[in-house]
């Protein structure tokens, strides 16, 4: 980097989210590791701060996190009323964030937090605003788990259409302006590593080898996992409406052709058909109707859900001047006339 970069970037501010549930034997390692982070990138004049978020955890962890948030100046801590889970955790992190840059990593340590000051690195050197996580082995991860989660990204991908990164979670470092347009979907049923390719700023990968958990269990069960993979079809993809539309048609034209064919089979003699053979064609006739009725309705409540959960019609990447103040004073219109082209 060169020195006028350097010069520029001083008193820049990195927060680091973390999401915890039940994680008390992890924090301390945890705490620690980042300690040393933050040195490291204290010499690049980089100010770290950690957001440790205690998702309703019901072992020692909201205790320990109180510890720590004590003896450590640099930390902040958000306590949630109950469990609302890893993404909603996230979210309340990225929404507490003050830092030119932020990063999210899980508290069970799979994803080391030495490589947050590459990620970094990569992020400005190569003038990206996401640098994401890409696992190239997992370690500790049952052959079933590695399997249904290769499935579901492809799947999640070739469904939504979507540049959906394959192999990665939420281990990630972003400019504050991906926060700040995050902050503009208000869903609740989210799946944020899905809306961050949503948004469409510049992305590139980060390969690394993912660790076993330093302690505890997988907070992600099959019934988890199963729950965040219908959040994720149902919120960025159509493809299970338009299943139900295409299995309807080609219900109904086999229906129909079944019955117009053997009835005039049935009338010239050729076959004699069998009430039971009317009532299967009739039966079949009938599906077809009911599913394309369904997928008919489908893609209504689909436009329903779409205007429901609030997103915006754009994103904005740039707003060129970048002076704050001039946007108040209408030196910005709120059209946003100086878009930075792609």
């Amino acid at each position: 980097m060169q020195a006028d970069d350097r010069a520029h970037e001083i008193g820049a501010r990195l927060d680091v989210v973390v999401p915890v549930f039940n994680e008390a034997a992890c924090l301390d390692e945890l705490v620690r590791r980042l300690d040393a982070v933050r040195a490291r990138l204290r010499a690049e004049a980089i100010d770290v701060h950690v957001i440790l978020v205690d998702d309703g955890s019901r072992d020692e962890s909201g205790r320990l996190l109180d510890d720590i948030a004590r003896s450590h100046a640099w930390t902040h801590v958000i306590h949630l009323a109950r469990n609302f889970g890893h993404q909603a955790a996230m979210t309340a992190g990225l929404d507490a964030s003050l830092g030119e840059y932020v990063a999210v990593i899980d508290a069970d340590l799979q994803d080391p937090p030495e490589l947050i000051p590459e990620m970094l690195a990569t992020l400005r050197r190569d003038d990206v605003d996401v640098v994401y996580g890409v696992r190239e082995t997992r370690d500790g991860e049952s052959r079933f788990k590695l399997r249904t989660a290769n499935l579901f990204y492809r799947v999640l991908r070739r469904a939504s259409g979507l540049d959906i990164p394959l192999d990665t979670g939420d281990f990630r470092v972003m400019r504050a302006r991906v926060v700040e347009a995050l902050r503009t979907l208000p869903e609740h049923n989210r799946f944020v590593r899905a809306l961050v390719p949503w948004l469409g700023y510049d992305a590139i990968g980060f390969p690394y080898a993912r660790d076993k958990r330093y302690a505890g269990e997988s907070k992600y069960p099959v019934r988890k996992m199963a729950i965040l993979a219908a959040h994720a079809i149902f919120a960025f993809s159509t493809a299970p409406i338009r299943l139900v539309q295409l299995a309807g048609v080609a219900l109904l034209a086999l229906g129909t052709l079944g019955i117009v064919t053997l009835g005039a089979l049935h009338v010239f003699g050729v076959v004699t058909i069998g009430a039971l053979g009317w009532i299967l064609l009739a039966m079949l006739l009938q599906t077809g109707i009911i599913l394309l009725g369904t997928g008919v309705v489908g893609g209504y409540v689909f436009r329903i859900q779409d205007e429901v959960k609030g997103r915006p019609l754009y994103v904005r990447r740039d707003v060129r001047p970048h002076d704050r103040d001039a946007a108040a004073t209408g030196e910005i219109d709120t059209a946003a006339r100086w878009l930075v082209e792609r």
